[in-house]
């Protein structure tokens, strides 16, 4: 491509301006220099747009484009288009990463013949100062196309920005605009399955920010998405992997009938619907001796 910049960094920012500067400042505190930020305001409705445009005239690195909303897809295929890197980092800006991710792996890229670098993770809170216990471990995860397709959500999953990718991984990619979650899933069937040289850095480079209020955190959101992607990769898959996948789909549909019981018992045994269900017998009997009342009015009448 010609281009000097090494990294391209991504980040798709929908009313997280309150994470921006934190998400920017990750990357300015990196040991390796050679990179461009591309913030994608997505239609934002808070304060990115102000604090967008005092990192760009901070740091000649960081650019600024705004779109209408469109979804975090539609965001990071945004980013791509106009990114000039040899190497892509996805990083949402609720995310930060630590400050020798790129070094590391740019070393990787050089003394391997790798097409992408996979770094560990952990979960911290909202304010970045206590660390969580992470969902998943990635160390000893044997990442394949098979195991990505058949163990995603039931074993692991990869955050976004643990990965670090070879450009002409992703030329031909777009991030699917119709799904507004899982879509990350996707990408990392579509990099294994064009390739399996990558390289594993067992360090918690990526830090997972979880404040309660993400997309992740709507069960009914993620449960709509989950089925679309399951249907769409389900339509894009290669004969041999039907049937294990079809097991897959019907373990997620037994887990969700199990969770939808287990809700109904909760609601059915808790307070508030015991109360709830004894108004509505108040008012039941209520309306049955109006009714009658009205009733045998009309039949004097």
């Amino acid at each position: 491509m010609g281009s000097m910049i090494g990294i391209s960094v991504i980040v798709p920012c929908y009313n997280q301006s309150k994470y921006l500067a934190e998400c920017i400042q990750s990357l300015q505190a990196q040991a390796y220099l050679n990179w461009e930020c591309i913030i994608v305001n997505d239609g934002s409705t808070d304060e990115t747009e102000s604090i967008a445009s005092n990192l760009v005239k901070g740091d000649e690195r960081v650019k600024y484009i705004k779109k209408g909303n469109g979804g975090l897809s539609s965001a990071r295929n945004a980013g791509l288009k106009v990114s000039e890197g040899e190497y892509i980092q996805f990083l949402d800006a609720d995310d930060v990463i630590g400050e020798n991710k790129f070094d590391e792996a740019i070393t990787a890229f050089d003394q391997n013949s790798c097409d992408l670098v996979i770094s560990n993770f952990q979960c911290t809170t909202k304010n970045l100062e206590e660390i969580l216990p992470s969902y998943c471990d990635l160390k000893g995860v044997n990442f394949s196309y098979e195991s990505i397709l058949l163990e995603w959500d039931k074993r692991y999953t990869i955050p976004i920005h643990c990965g670090i990718f070879k450009r002409s991984l992703l030329h031909d990619f777009h991030f699917n605009e119709n799904l507004k979650a899982k879509e990350d899933w996707i990408m990392w069937l579509h990099i294994f399955k064009l390739t399996n040289r990558f390289v594993f850095i067992d360090k918690p480079h990526a830090k997972y920010r979880l404040h309660g209020n993400g997309l992740t955190n709507d069960a009914l959101h993620m449960y709509t998405n989950t089925v679309k992607a399951f249907r769409y990769i389900n339509n894009q898959l290669e004969e041999k992997y039907k049937f294990d996948f079809l097991k897959k789909t019907n373990e997620y549909w037994e887990e969700k009938i199990i969770e939808l019981d287990q809700f109904k018992k909760d609601l059915m045994a808790s307070r508030s619907y015991k109360l709830s269900s004894g108004i509505v017998r108040i008012y039941a009997l209520i309306y049955k001796k109006f009714f009658n009342v009205r009733h045998a009015n009309s039949n004097h009448s």
